[in-house]
């Protein structure tokens, strides 16, 4: 995948001018029409196209062509001095603004400097702006904007259906478009196709508005791979229906992955092995999107994957659905289903917020993880969101080395809901200052059906003492050790190394959850499972430092997702 970026920033920013026509109204120009340029262009030929609109509907089949606005006129397209505009290309509610198809031949298309819209499309299952349809090509949308389409069935700003397909956005924007089915921003299907998302690009306030609908930012199925690379934002985008606001099978505000597809999203957009990263540490930010299974991401037989990302705002706006609304929601009927957030390379972020935030998300179920499926969140900051529980769970899910702190629990359901099968792994976590309401005797942050299993080390649980954590007859397989905790009798079994007590935070008031020096969280622990724990901390500082001010309670790591370095000479001074 970086080679084919690198393959599509060379055909951007390298255009030759050795083969050129021109379109638009003045004497200057070579046609009238884009259609009748295209169809008598050249192979590779690059098309330039003067004034501010184009009322068409196009069709590229079995060509390579470059399609380039942002002229004032033929004279200038002539010369290549831009305007810095858009030229519009209408495609007057008359169908796909832009139809890509063709399999005869290998195609090379440029979209840039274009504002794609107005498409309609509502018999050919196609997408209403851009439809790419049957394709063996390298598509690039740059500095483009497909905004205000609608389709029918799939798509309605660009779809992408079967044939051999490497679509490129870089700078370029989603917005606006409208599907009542699935996909209303990006629609991607096909095994041998690929899209790629990097820049400034943005996908945001598409709308899927079918009371079933899937992805009201991206919907990928059917093998499909997509990379997103920061600082890409998706945002705004919402599953509903105008009448009924969206029935509860609605899912995947910004994302819908299933039937084997695969996302992924980077905290960069080109590294070369061994050599680093180029550009960029910034989160991709997820925000305001809005469906009741998944406001953030629908997974079903497919993989994704969050590397650094910022999740803000995200819910499920109707009330009436809130109750079964999940942020993210995984399920599997028996094809393997994954979904995984980490943070990389913290030291680096340059998001004063952090790099792997969850913040002020809303949702009944932060997290849904079905039979067969695994769950990874792990280097994140969880704060300030609203849910009833955190986890209902009967797969298998991994939650290390976060901060889990001032969120607000409703009660009613268990913090931490292990169902049937469900497997629990909270390794090297701080939970801390999390508000409970109403909460009654059968409250348990951990709980879990007669097959689960439940294992929570390494960690720091500081809540009201009021809360229990657990109880023996509300759990199946189970193992805690090397725990700081507000209630130690109200942890079942032998007391494997855990300890009630005030773990002193550096600033709590104002969400510094920091280790201060004297914490009895320093040195708290041995490594007794070194499979599950982890090497670094939440903030990338190695583990396992033994502080010589402290005498080891039972070995040198701390517990909690920070590793305290106060009394280290070398790590005050900055190696001075």
């Amino acid at each position: 995948m970086y080679k084919l970026i690198i393959i599509v920033l060379m055909l951007i920013y390298n255009i030759s001018a050795e083969a050129l026509l021109t379109v638009g109204g003045d004497n200057a120009c070579d046609y009238l029409s884009l259609q009748q340029a295209i169809n008598q262009s050249a192979d590779g030929e690059e098309i330039r196209i003067s004034g501010s609109a184009l009322f068409e509907n196009i069709v590229i089949n079995d060509r390579s062509v470059k399609l380039v606005g942002g002229y004032d006129n033929c004279n200038k397209a002539e010369l290549n001095i831009s305007n810095g505009l858009l030229a519009a290309v209408d495609g007057q509610d008359m169908g796909s603004v832009i139809t890509i198809t063709g399999q005869q031949t290998h195609s090379n298309v440029l979209l840039e400097n274009l504002f794609i819209g107005n498409g309609l499309e509502t018999g050919n299952g196609r997408a209403g702006g851009v439809a790419i349809y049957l394709a063996d090509a390298d598509i690039t949308l740059n500095n483009t904007r497909v905004a205000f389409n609608y389709s029918e069935q799939f798509g309605g700003g660009v779809g992408v259906y079967l044939g051999n397909v490497n679509l490129t956005l870089n700078n370029s924007h989603i917005n606006d478009n409208q599907t009542a089915s699935n996909g209303a921003g990006l629609h991607c299907s096909g095994v041998n196709s690929q899209v790629s998302i990097l820049g400034s690009s943005e996908i945001y306030n598409n709308r899927a508005i079918d009371g079933d609908s899937l992805g009201g930012g991206v919907y990928l199925t059917n093998f499909c791979e997509a990379d997103f690379f920061a600082p890409v934002k998706i945002h705004n985008n919402k599953v509903r229906n105008y009448f009924t606001d969206g029935g509860v099978n609605t899912g995947g505000g910004a994302f819908a992955v299933v039937n084997r597809a695969q996302l992924d999203i980077h905290p960069y957009y080109w590294c070369v092995p061994l050599g680093g990263c180029l550009f960029t540490n910034a989160p991709v930010v997820i925000s305001g999107n809005d469906a009741v299974k998944g406001s953030v991401a629908y997974v079903k037989d497919a993989k994704v994957n969050f590397t650094n990302v910022k999740i803000i705002n995200n819910k499920k706006s109707n009330p009436d659905h809130w109750k079964v609304s999940s942020l993210i929601w995984a399920q599997s009927s028996g094809i393997e289903t994954s979904f995984s957030s980490r943070s990389k390379n913290p030291k680096e972020c340059n998001d004063p917020d952090g790099c792997h935030l969850y913040k002020a998300n809303e949702a009944q179920k932060f997290v849904v993880a079905g039979v067969d499926t695994i769950v990874n969140i792990e280097g994140a900051n969880l704060s300030n969101n609203v849910m009833r529980s955190f986890l209902a769970s009967n797969g298998e899910v991994t939650v290390g080395n976060s901060f889990i702190t001032d969120n607000s629990f409703l009660g009613l359901s268990q913090g931490f809901d292990l169902q049937t099968t469900g497997q629990l792994y909270f390794t090297n976590n701080t939970m801390a200052n999390n508000v409970f309401e109403s909460l009654d005797d059968a409250y348990n942050l951990f709980s879990g059906g007669a097959q689960s299993y439940v294992q929570v080390y390494g960690s720091i649980i500081n809540e009201n003492t009021n809360v229990s954590i657990a109880s023996e007859s509300k759990l199946g397989n189970y193992y805690f050790r090397c725990l700081l905790v507000h209630d130690q009798n109200s942890i079942p079994g032998v007391n494997n190394n855990i300890k009630e007590a005030d773990p002193l935070f550096m600033d709590s008031d104002n969400g510094d959850y920091r280790l201060k020096g004297g914490s009895l969280a320093i040195d708290f622990c041995q490594d007794y499972l070194p499979s599950y724990t982890y090497s670094t901390d939440f903030g990338g500082e190695l583990r396992g430092w033994d502080d010589p001010a402290v005498n080891n309670y039972a070995g040198p790591y701390d517990v909690g997702a920070d590793e305290s370095y106060q009394n280290d000479i070398i790590f005050d001074d900055s190696f001075e």
